[in-house]
């Protein structure tokens, strides 16, 4: 191979890792997907107790399939603590 053969592939070369750093440096950033699931805070009234403060919750949706949880954390009648979720609808764990 002669000189300009080489000079010509070193150029080309040269080329493409300056093409190739330029390309990763432009891109731009993708928009986050939003996570499964919506954390909210809330506040809502006890049912059936007359002056009662409102209870303040944390709520977690579920984006895929709409159901809506609570988070409960304390500790039970026979003194065991408890931290999990528990379906809207249903009664949390007697305290």
């Amino acid at each position: 191979m002669n000189r300009s053969v080489i000079a010509s592939l070193m150029i080309g070369i040269a080329f493409l890792l300056v093409e190739g750093t330029a390309q990763t440096q432009n891109r731009t950033p993708q928009a986050a997907q939003p996570g499964r699931y919506q954390l909210f805070s809330a506040e809502h009234a006890i049912i059936g107790i007359t002056n009662a403060e409102a209870e303040k919750v944390i709520l977690r949706i579920d984006t895929a399939t709409g159901k809506v949880d609570e988070w409960n954390i304390g500790q039970d009648a026979e003194g065991k603590v408890f931290d999990e979720w528990t379906p809207t609808g249903e009664l949390p764990r007697k305290r």
